[in-house]
Parts: C-alpha cells; sequence; structure tokens
C-alpha cells in the first residue's frame, strides 16, 4: 500500500487506428521523459511526438530536471518547469526548442504551470517552503505575479475553466493526516468552493474540459490492503462523479489531459511492478484504451496540442 501511494506522489513531483487518424489531424502530445540509462540520471527533458507516437523530437538538453509542460492556447508555446541554475523555475520555449525565456524568480519551487485560455497569464504552484505553498498566477511575460490562496496546505495541479474566471485545484491541508479534495477558486483569488464528495479517497490532477462541462481527475482509493487510483471525471459544478478507467490494485492511472475537441484523454499509468511511466489513451466514455507500449524510458505529464 505504501509502495503505491510513494508511487502515486512522485508522479505528482500502441498506435491505435483512432490514434493514428488523431495524428493526421496533426495534433501533437508535448510530455516530460527520461529514457534508461542514457539520461535518468541526468533529469528529464521535454518531448513532442504525435498521438501515434511518431515525430519525436526532444526540445531540451540541458541536463537537468524539465516537466510538467503545458500548450500556450495559441500553440506558438509551451510552458514548463526547468532546475536550470539549480532553481526549479517556470519558463517557456517555442515547441521547436527555441527562444527559451524564465518566467518566474527564482524564490521557491514553482511547479505544475497551466496557461490562461485567453494566453495572458500562467497559474502554477509556488513552494517558499515546506509550510509555505500556495496557487499563483503570473503574466506570460513575467510581470503582476499574484497569489491567490493564502491557507496553510498542499496545493497541486492548477486548471483553468475555459472562460479564464476560475481555476480548479487539489487541495489538503495537511497532506499526512488529510486527503486531497478538489476546490474551485477565482483567477483573481477570493473564496474557494469543494466540488468533490468522497472524504476516503484523494483527488488528484484534475483538468477542465474544452466546453466547460466537466473535470477529469485521478482518484487514489484504497482497494484491500493495497491502493489504487482510478481515472474519473465529474460535473464542472461537482458531483456525479463517473469512472473512465478502473485501475487494479498497486496500479495508479494519473495526469489527465483532455482532448481538443473533449472526446479523449491522455494519461499516465504506474504500477508496482513497471516503476516508468507509461503514455496512455482512452474515450471519455471509458472505451479504445491503449497504452504507447514502443514509447520506451519513464514518461509523465503529457498535455494535448
Amino acid at each position: 500500500m505504501r509502495q503505491v501511494v510513494a508511487l502515486f506522489v512522485a508522479a505528482v513531483a500502441l498506435a491505435s487506428p483512432a490514434a493514428a487518424s488523431t495524428a493526421a489531424n496533426g495534433q501533437l502530445i508535448v510530455f516530460s521523459r527520461c529514457r534508461l540509462p542514457d539520461s535518468c540520471d541526468l533529469g528529464a527533458d521535454i518531448w513532442v511526438m504525435r498521438p501515434d507516437a511518431t515525430g519525436l523530437k526532444r526540445l531540451t538538453r540541458d541536463g537537468t530536471h524539465n516537466d510538467a509542460p503545458a500548450w500556450s492556447p495559441d500553440r506558438r508555446k509551451i510552458a514548463f518547469v526547468s532546475g536550470l541554475n539549480r532553481h526549479d523555475t517556470i519558463w517557456t520555449m517555442r515547441p521547436d526548442g527555441t527562444g527559451m525565456r524564465r518566467v518566474t524568480s527564482p524564490v521557491g519551487l514553482d511547479e505544475q504551470p497551466a496557461w490562461s485560455p485567453d494566453g495572458r497569464r500562467i497559474v502554477f504552484v509556488r513552494e517558499v517552503s515546506p509550510r509555505n505553498r500556495g496557487i499563483y498566477v503570473v503574466g506570460a511575460d513575467g510581470k503582476g505575479l499574484r497569489r491567490l490562496t493564502h491557507r496553510d496546505g498542499d496545493y497541486q495541479h492548477p486548471s483553468w475553466s475555459p472562460d479564464s474566471r476560475r481555476i480548479v485545484f487539489a487541495y489538503a491541508r495537511d497532506p499526512k493526516h488529510d486527503r486531497y479534495a478538489l476546490e474551485v477558486i477565482g483567477a483573481d483569488g477570493g473564496p474557494t468552493t469543494t466540488l468533490s464528495h468522497n472524504s476516503r479517497a484523494d483527488y488528484r490532477d484534475p483538468d477542465w474540459s474544452p466546453d466547460g462541462k466537466r473535470i477529469a481527475y485521478s482518484l487514489l482509493v484504497p482497494v484491500g490492503h493495497a491502493y489504487a487510483a482510478h481515472l474519473e471525471v465529474m460535473k464542472a459544478t461537482g458531483g456525479e462523479e463517473h469512472v473512465v478507467l478502473r485501475a487494479p490494485a498497486n496500479t495508479v492511472y494519473f495526469s489527465p489531459s483532455w482532448s481538443a475537441d473533449g472526446k479523449r484523454l491522455i494519461f499516465v499509468m504506474l504500477t508496482n511492478r513497471v516503476r516508468q511511466g507509461r503514455i496512455g489513451f482512452v474515450n471519455a466514455n471509458g472505451t479504445g484504451r491503449h497504452l504507447l507500449t514502443q514509447l520506451l524510458g519513464d514518461n509523465r505529464a503529457p498535455a494535448w496540442h
């Protein structure tokens, strides 16, 4: 049980006819990857590929930790976390890996950036100290930094609503004793609203659907003496939670990301037996699951173009 939970926490630090059709439409996936044994000791890099795993291209080669990539709405930039200069800060670059630019200052540990749908701002998690974490928003040009949350606790994986007015995130007051819940806050701060209801489960990795009606997330639940993390979807107003992929014991599905048409999800799978992230796809109704087994290495944080 502890091993699976540890796998999930660490995660949060197969071509098919459907995938081939998506690739033909010019869509791209950006993700973080390290390839054993040549680069994992040196960190991870940002890669892009088509949904059928063709067209693989490595964008970063700086020998440090690069993670949590996110497409800008106009598809001209990718925001990501880089450990350059020994500080995890938010950077942006072009989809070909050029034009790298640091957005946030090296004040703390910055994580999990996400673009506002209007492309003007980036939301992210900042840890100044283990007891001082929060949700922040900054202009895409690095100006106008603002902290949105002020309660003690752990914050993870913010995601914008399509109208740029709200942000959903996972929150636990005390991760050692409390479960993570999904909460929503206004893009300019203010009170929060709790969307999730299962007090025995951990809600992680929320991602708002393109039509604004649903939120995909990973649900970590006890399974006998072990744990599993299902891939689920709920209404954006809360309630009506539906399982998309039910994980067997000692398996976690996490990091869901919607396709632009809202019909499919990309995700990552980890098991106790295979401790390298595998990227997979599934239709939003739970059908058509397949894994990119030909994509070797440890693959994390995929985001759809």
